[in-house]
């Protein structure tokens, strides 16, 4: 009997983030909904894009080898949010990164961007006005908000940005001899939690809110996950800072999905 089953397309490009706030503006784009499937097809003119929300961290490489493995894209970029190692690059500035090397002393390099992939990125960017410069970024397990640690890698690696998937993704993609890059946004300078005890439980109550905006809504969830109610008024100032610079890394996103999204070309000048 033939088989009837509707073959999913592999996509021309796989554009994976974090989660899913980071793929919104492509899924806006894309007329898509994300907020139910790991993973979302959308047809172009130049080919199929896929839209896939991996997890943050560790807990996100096993999802993105799979869909790796089992999409076979031709291309993929990892979008999303980065802290900067340098408060002098300011929040919502967008940067490609070339290469990942490793926190720890001696900074070896761990991974690269696929080089012509890179350098469509760039010039797609470019061509929409959007300033982006070349970066390298270090890939953590754990959130950075230590200020002398954020110093030292600084220092160290000469790295601009900090992150917690790329560099592994990275070298997942070059195992499948899949051409990867990165296009990341400043949100923060890595420099402080979300303030109160529980930071961590705040940073996740933070990126599980379903806008994306910093209003009130935003404000009290993190205030109550973190316990910063102990002392809202301070703590609430420096949750207002934070929601400034993620406004303005949200609105870069924005930018960036629509600069690199309208003719679905970023595979033309990749070869495996």
């Amino acid at each position: 009997m033939p088989n009837n089953r509707k073959r999913t397309p592999i996509p021309s490009i796989l554009f994976v983030a974090a989660v899913e706030f980071e793929l919104r503006p492509f899924a806006r784009y894309l007329r898509i909904d994300t907020s139910t499937n790991r993973v979302a097809h959308a047809r172009g003119d130049n080919g199929s894009v896929a839209l896939l929300a991996a997890g943050m961290g560790r807990g996100g490489d096993k999802t993105f080898s799979d869909a790796i493995h089992n999409l076979q894209p031709e291309a993929v970029v990892n979008v999303g949010i980065a802290g900067a190692l340098d408060k002098k690059h300011p929040a919502g500035s967008t940067w490609a990164v070339q290469e990942w090397r490793d926190p720890l002393h001696p900074h070896a390099t761990t991974a690269h961007s696929d080089p012509a992939l890179l350098e469509k990125v760039l010039r797609t960017l470019k061509q929409a006005s959007i300033p982006c410069k070349r970066a390298i970024a270090v890939t953590v397990d754990e959130p950075l908000y230590d200020v002398n640690i954020r110093d030292r890698i600084r220092s160290g690696s000469g790295a601009h940005l900090v992150e917690m998937e790329g560099s592994v993704w990275a070298k997942i993609a070059a195992e499948h001899r899949v051409p990867f890059t990165a296009v990341r946004v400043i949100s923060d300078h890595a420099d402080r939690p979300l303030p109160g005890p529980n930071s961590k439980a705040a940073r996740r109550a933070w990126l599980a809110q379903d806008d994306t905006t910093t209003g009130k809504s935003r404000l009290s969830l993190a205030l109550i996950a973190s316990v910063a109610w102990l002392r809202p008024r301070k703590q609430l100032r420096e949750l207002k800072e934070a929601g400034d610079g993620f406004g303005k890394a949200v609105d870069a996103l924005d930018n960036v999905a629509h600069a690199l999204l309208p003719n679905h070309e970023l595979t033309g000048a990749v070869h495996r």
